[in-house]
């Protein structure tokens, strides 16, 4: 499997959880098939960290220390000073060194080597990971209880059916 495809799987925002994750959470999974999905998980989970990792070492020697400050603007994209009233935020560089006091910097990689950068990623995305993948029969599933955080009931937990495309969309796994 190419490590772009693994990297798809994995979300580490807890609020967006991909359907593989959430797969490998769900409940109702016989014993011996969610062990499967869960050594399938880690495995690709350890490749995703290795890969930002790596990415994050690239970035550092190939990059350059900035400061961003968030900016806001109304709904006719007008620059506003008040975040509460904002319709859409975005980063502006900061180069004042008065004013980059208080901020974080961040690290990007220079205009100069993004060409660089680029084509070593996208080799590294197109690599392909062996992970033993395990034959998981669709039946093997059971009837699995997806669920996923409702931010809007205030984080209450909601019941997800999984549906034959998304089955379908899982076809890397599932046989």
């Amino acid at each position: 499997m190419k490590l772009r495809k693994i990297a798809d799987q994995i979300s580490f925002d807890q609020n967006r959880p991909t359907l593989f994750q959430l797969l490998v959470n769900a409940k109702g999974i016989p014993m011996a098939t969610s062990f499967k999905i869960g050594k399938v998980h880690k495995k690709m989970t350890e490749e995703v960290d290795a890969y930002i990792k790596l990415r994050n070492e690239k970035i550092e020697e190939l990059g350059e220390t900035v400061f961003f400050e968030d900016v806001y603007f109304d709904k006719k994209g007008k620059e506003i000073k008040d975040k509460e009233k904002a319709i859409h935020t975005g980063k502006r560089e900061v180069t004042d060194e008065e004013k980059q006091k208080g901020l974080q910097p961040t690290t990007r990689v220079k205009k100069e080597n993004e060409e660089k950068f680029f084509a070593e990623e996208k080799e590294l995305l197109e690599k392909d990971i062996d992970i033993n993948m395990p034959v998981i029969k669709a039946e093997e599933l059971g009837e699995p209880i997806l669920e996923l955080k409702d931010e809007s009931k205030g984080g209450e937990m909601k019941k997800i059916e999984l549906t034959p495309i998304q089955i379908s969309s899982l076809d890397w796994l599932i046989s």
